[in-house]
């Protein structure tokens, strides 16, 4: 027989999330996987597989590459939405990002920064158009880096762009590189 509790994690930008787990008659806390979590896990041959992919040099590289890519389009779409009239972005808390810093770390030239810059700055005139259809000339809001948690399946992630419209609706834009 376990007990049920809810443990807080404070994440790397400062946040708190809240993971469900169990306590063992021991006392110690162990966690629930989500069900295509495990399905995953076992069709690419079991946890060992898995972690041996992780040290994978090519796994690696391109987990960082992502990485740095989705902090450029973070750093984009904020800086974007702040020129533009009726877009607000929300504080959630993460360090500010410099230009300078984003552009060398994503590891883009020039032109392919410039083009990334482009992109979001689409992204956010469809967006206002989405918002002008809702209610003209009203505002939306951008958050970025958006953790989520469900308690009831246990199951959590980070949404890369959500977008919150006047009328309380949203938008979710998810990175794929």
């Amino acid at each position: 027989n376990s007990a049920k509790t809810d443990l807080l994690f404070q994440t790397v930008s400062g946040g708190v999330t809240v993971v469900n787990s169990h306590l063992d008659q021991a006392g110690w806390p162990y966690f629930n996987t989500d069900a295509s979590t495990i399905s995953f896990m076992r069709n690419m041959g079991g946890l060992e597989a898995i972690q041996a992919m992780r040290k994978n040099p090519k796994s690696e590289f391109a987990r960082d590459a992502g990485t740095r890519l989705h902090t450029a389009g973070q750093y984009l779409v904020e800086s974007e939405a702040k020129k533009m009239k009726g877009a607000k972005v929300v504080d959630l808390g993460a360090e500010p990002l410099s230009e300078t810093k984003v552009k060398v770390e994503s590891g883009l030239s020039d032109s392919m920064f410039k083009e990334f810059r482009g992109e979001m700055q689409r992204l956010l005139k469809e967006v206002r158009k989405v918002q002008d259809t809702i209610d003209k000339g009203k505002d939306f809001e951008v958050f970025t880096e958006v953790m989520v948690y469900d308690k009831d399946t246990d199951t959590g992630g980070s949404i890369d762009i959500l977008f919150l419209f006047s009328d309380g609706t949203t938008a979710i834009y998810d990175f794929k590189f």
